[in-house]
Parts: structure tokens; C-alpha cells; sequence
């Protein structure tokens, strides 16, 4: 027997927030209270729902609230059919994404993102956000 019910990732999510927009109103969902649609920078625009099932794999009944890109899929798929080599015949690298496989057995996320200013920020004179470097996101573990 295959067990395929077993045997099978099943992942079910979308590529961006929702269509809305001022032509064709809010028919295209809903952002669940973000601010922000698809095309849009705002967390609204690219933070969607993803649900991931793989039996004895990916625990059951639990919420992950970390980052993570479409662009992970494949590499993680690779992963979760035994290859960890992403390249192509010339021997470079075939994706932009990293495995998320430890991601979603319950580890922690792929990517951790830190967000530092150049320069103290002030609303109505009192500074609200302290001096600092650039923006960067650095990533955990393997980027297979």
C-alpha cells in the first residue's frame, strides 16, 4: 500500500493579499484587519494564510506566525523528497528560496528580520525610534 494520505505534503495557501481595489470594490477578500492589499507594500498586501498537512511530520494543531516567501516551496519540496541539492546540470543554484522544512516541522523560522534606523526618528520632538544601521534579514540555517 502506498499510503498516500500519509505519505503526501499537502499545502494550501495564496501568492498575495487581496484584490481590492477602488474599480471593483473589496470583491477580490478580505486582509483580516491588516491594512493593505495586493500590490501594496503594507503587511496586508503579502502576509496570507498558508496550511500545511503531512501527517507524523508537521505537527497538528499549531499556529506558526513566522516569515517565510513562496519562493521556499520548491526548495522545501526538494527537501521533503530527499534532495537537498538545488542545481541545475551547470552546477548553479536553480531557486532563490531556502527549505523551510524545519519551519514547518514546528523549528523556527527561516528568516529573522532585524529593522534599524539611520537616524532618530521624533514625533512632536520626543525621539520614538533610536539611531542605528541599515535594514537587514539574515537567514537561519541551511539555504540548500
Amino acid at each position: 500500500t502506498l499510503d498516500l494520505d500519509e505519505n503526501t505534503l499537502v499545502v494550501f495557501t495564496s501568492d498575495n493579499g487581496p484584490w481590492i481595489d477602488k474599480q471593483i470594490g473589496d470583491h477580490g477578500g478580505s486582509a483580516g484587519g491588516l491594512r493593505g492589499a495586493k500590490m501594496e507594500t503594507w503587511e496586508g498586501g503579502w502576509r496570507v494564510p498558508g496550511i500545511v498537512r503531512w501527517p507524523g511530520k508537521v505537527p497538528a494543531d499549531t499556529v506558526q506566525n513566522g516569515l517565510m516567501s513562496g519562493l521556499d516551496w520548491f526548495p522545501t519540496f526538494l527537501a521533503a523528497a530527499g534532495n537537498t541539492t538545488i542545481t541545475g546540470p551547470d552546477n548553479t543554484r536553480c531557486s532563490s528560496g531556502v527549505t523551510v522544512t524545519n519551519y514547518i516541522f514546528g523549528g523556527t523560522p527561516p528568516y529573522q528580520v532585524a529593522v534599524n534606523f539611520p537616524q532618530t526618528v521624533t514625533l512632536g520632538g520626543v525621539p520614538v525610534l533610536a539611531s542605528g544601521g541599515a535594514f537587514t534579514t539574515t537567514t537561519n540555517g541551511p539555504s540548500a
